[in-house]
């Protein structure tokens, strides 16, 4: 098999080191930002920064793959019964099932279940939440396009309930 080149012959800057340019899952480190909805019971869950999103990697987590992508990546670890609230994005959100059995749901009664290697892209604007309906740990990768993009909002009702349990938390209704 031949080497695609450009229209001048030439293969451009190959790094001879890739490592570089790899995330290794045993070297994440858990977000140090956690969203206002994991006040609650229900919504307990660690979340592991892959690509992007510099501003909530911890003090000394050295990750190389933060800047200068359009692309933000969460891993996402989730117990069984637990999930992430009713929120949206302004632009979509792919989420990727890495492993478990996993319950996606609209305010509008909207309904599916997601097995591991299933892959569902959530329009902008649109609220939803997951839920992990397995009976162990389960994994998910969140895949947001930009910086600004991969903000999230809560959904009012969600608010409501976190300002009863932490109002300091309730002071935001978004997360990035």
């Amino acid at each position: 098999m031949e080497a695609l080149t450009d229209n001048d012959g030439s293969q451009g800057d190959i790094p001879t080191d890739l490592e570089p340019h790899v995330a290794r899952f045993t070297t994440l480190v858990p977000a140090t930002v956690s969203a206002p909805d994991t006040r609650l019971p229900e919504y307990q869950r660690s979340r592991l920064p892959v690509v992007g999103r510099a501003e909530e990697r911890a003090e000394g987590d050295v990750m190389k793959l933060t800047e200068g992508h359009d692309l933000n990546v969460m891993y996402i670890c989730v117990p069984p019964g637990k999930g992430f609230a009713q929120h949206k994005h302004s632009n979509w959100e792919m989420l990727l099932i890495l492993s478990g059995k996993w319950e996606i749901t609209t305010p509008n009664g909207g309904k599916v279940i997601l097995d591991p290697w299933d892959v569902m892209m959530v329009p902008g604007g649109i609220y939803h939440d997951a839920k992990n309906i397995s009976d162990e740990d389960a994994y998910l990768a969140g895949i947001n396009p930009g910086n600004v993009q991969a903000q999230f909002f809560f959904h009012p009702d969600i608010m409501k309930r976190v300002a009863e349990v932490d109002p300091a938390a309730a002071g935001s209704t978004k997360s990035v």
